[in-house]
């Protein structure tokens, strides 16, 4: 039996059956006018990247902790670190977000990933430009895959997954980005690590949504569709239950470790946006978006 490329640090499994229990969808807040690019959990806070701004979730309000940023795309915490990428910079607060500071890197490029991980901050955007801060202070340029923007990058115990417009997957892991076997024709958008250990990825799939699902990192199966819309996020709830949010108001959730997906009913439907993003915070997944309801899925 080959090696698994993806094996987690632990070895642990997920071996306790996945309840079918139909998640409840609540409204956290009503539509706004705040893009809503991101979402970050660090199990105590979660964070709501806007436009040009960061803000913290306290219950139904949004309280900003960063304002007046050109471009703020990701978000990523490590202890009491917050990591913001931004179209051409990258900022870090040391403080939890009372103040927060530039950091040069050797090249300028739109930042659209970021990721903390065992190995550090790895910060990857356009051109495929990929860089890893190891002492969160300086930032080393990593080649290894091709030049195609990266989109979004998540932090897994397998390393930071990094997804590409260009329908490609990589992952950084001590020190290097390896790109995966996966080769689609659209772009991928977000994926997530199972309960099991198994990689789950979403992605516009010519415009009809594609998932796929890799236990290896090296065979990928494309899972089960109840829809054909593009697919936009991912995130798993840790009783192993998986949700995807689409364009167009669509959720889906799969009770089979990401293998297939049926339609999740909810009643904020109407707005017609897409859940952009998705993240797992306090036992619930927080589903948001570009003028779109923020939602809590339990």
């Amino acid at each position: 039996m080959a090696r698994r490329y993806f094996e987690l640090d632990n070895g642990s499994s997920h071996a306790r059956p996945i309840p079918r229990t139909v998640p409840v969808v609540r409204q956290i807040m009503k539509p706004t006018d705040e893009m809503r690019l991101d979402l970050a959990s660090d199990g105590k806070r979660l964070l709501v990247a806007g436009n040009r701004a960061v803000f913290e979730l306290a219950k139904t309000k949004l309280v900003p902790i960063l304002t007046d940023q050109t471009g703020v795309a990701g978000l990523a915490i490590r202890g009491d670190e917050i990591w913001v990428a931004c179209y051409d910079h990258v900022l870090v607060s040391r403080d939890r977000g009372a103040t927060f500071d530039k950091l040069p890197l050797l090249e300028r490029h739109p930042f659209y990933a970021i990721a903390c991980t065992d190995d550090g901050v790895w910060v990857a955007g356009h051109e495929g430009a990929a860089f890893l801060s190891t002492d969160g202070k300086t930032f080393t340029k990593i080649g290894g895959m091709d030049k195609a923007t990266f989109k979004r990058g998540i932090a897994s115990p397998l390393g930071a997954l990094l997804l590409k417009y260009n329908g490609r997957l990589g992952i950084g892991r001590k020190g290097k980005l390896k790109a995966t076997p996966l080769r689609t024709k659209s772009p991928l958008l977000d994926a997530c690590v199972t309960a099991s250990g198994a990689i789950v990825i979403v992605g516009h799939g010519d415009w009809k949504g594609a998932a796929y699902r890799t236990e290896d990192g090296e065979t990928f199966a494309e899972a089960t569709l109840p829809i054909a819309r593009p697919l936009q996020s991912v995130a798993c709830l840790p009783d192993g239950r998986i949700i995807v949010g689409s364009q167009e108001d669509e959720l889906l959730v799969s009770y089979d470790d990401g293998r297939s997906f049926e339609v999740l009913e909810h009643a904020f439907k109407g707005a017609k946006r897409n859940f952009d993003v998705l993240a797992e915070h306090q036992g619930a997944i927080y589903a948001a978006g570009s003028f779109q309801h923020l939602l809590e899925i339990r």
